[in-house]
């Protein structure tokens, strides 16, 4: 029997157990027990069977405004049928609870009242928690949607960040294979190594930042090779942040952004400056680049959009990012919150 079921029956059997008691308590005449338990398990047989109809008819599925008037007459009709049970029992077991005098109109109609409030009491408890518990699993069901989007979300935009980077990169191979083939050799040896680590990142929601600077600086070796003297890479890591996670290649794509957007739109080129300092709760990232972002033109790339994307799943309003003009230079500044466990990070 599920845990559901087996604390239905306690809460059944031991709220009407109780009302019977304190009534036999508090009777002057003390009635044999067995008459006690034909009326207790009617008592609990009446609304177990209200319930089941309750559930059959799908008045769950019902507006309050619907739902109100049916509890109240299935109260009442409930009610009813425990009197005339109560009558057959008392007519029985000859003057148990309803003494002779009592078999009158009011005497009748008083105890079906008074019936019916105890049936009206017991749906308003039973109701109010089934509708608890039905509010409490569409809320978790709606959670358990929720987080299958968010992967199916998350595994989309990886493989959009994938073939992006691998565009770029064999670009850059094809351009050196007649000028210089050796260093066309070492280069698609660099692509081999970055591809292999990519299909390694891509199978968890989270890399250590020191993986995920292996993977940009190899990726600026290669986009070095490309620019020669155009492209100057200028790194500043704060120390002991390497064992943080952080989602894979969203810095990489970031990087890669701000090479197409800065470094290959200047014919002299630039620099390219990564920083990563530690605040007190969060980890701040700045990426910087010769341009001038104009958002209002739409040259936030997919690098940038898909970040912003996967900054909300992965940590909603925890995370932020934004970029800034400065001195005709454009920063890009990704800032999450601190993160050391591996837990529930497996696709």
């Amino acid at each position: 029997m599920a845990v559901k079921q087996i604390l239905y029956w306690l809460f059944q059997l031991g709220g009407w157990g109780m009302l019977f008691v304190l009534s036999y308590a508090s009777s002057d005449e003390k009635s044999d027990p067995s008459q006690l338990a034909i009326l207790f398990l009617s008592a609990a047989g009446i609304s177990h069977l209200y319930r089941l109809i309750f559930i059959r008819l799908s008045w769950p599925s019902l507006k309050i405004g619907k739902l109100i008037p049916r509890v109240i007459i299935g109260s009442i009709i409930a009610g009813l049928v425990y009197l005339i049970i109560q009558l057959g029992v008392a007519l029985v077991y000859n003057d148990f609870l309803i003494k002779k005098s009592d078999f009158t109109l009011i005497q009748l109609i008083s105890s079906w009242l008074s019936l019916s409030i105890i049936y009206l009491l017991w749906s308003v408890f039973y109701f109010t928690y089934f509708f608890l518990e039905k509010s409490r699993n569409e809320e978790l069901n709606a959670l358990q949607m929720q987080a299958k989007l968010n992967e199916f979300e998350l595994y989309n935009l990886k493989t959009q960040l994938n073939p992006h980077f691998i565009f770029n990169a064999m670009n850059s191979i094809r351009a050196l294979i007649d000028e210089n083939p050796k260093l066309a050799r070492r280069s698609l040896t660099q692509l081999s190594s970055i591809l292999r680590t990519t299909l390694q990142m891509n199978r968890s929601k989270f890399v250590t930042l020191d993986e995920e600077l292996r993977l940009i600086k190899e990726y600026l070796e290669l986009e070095k090779i490309r620019f020669e003297e155009r492209l100057v890479v200028n790194y500043e890591i704060a120390p002991g942040l390497g064992h943080y996670l952080v989602p894979p290649m969203m810095l990489q794509t970031l990087v890669e952004n701000a090479i197409k957007h800065g470094i290959s739109k200047y014919r002299k080129g630039g620099n390219v400056e990564f920083r990563v300092k530690e605040n007190l709760d969060s980890i701040e990232v700045t990426i910087t680049n010769p341009g001038d972002f104009e958002e209002k033109h739409n040259q936030m790339g997919l690098g940038v959009s898909s970040t912003q994307q996967r900054l909300g799943i992965l940590y909603g309003e925890k995370a932020g990012l934004a970029i800034q003009n400065k001195e005709n230079k454009v920063y890009t500044i990704v800032t999450f919150p601190k993160k050391e466990s591996y837990e529930n990070d497996s696709n």
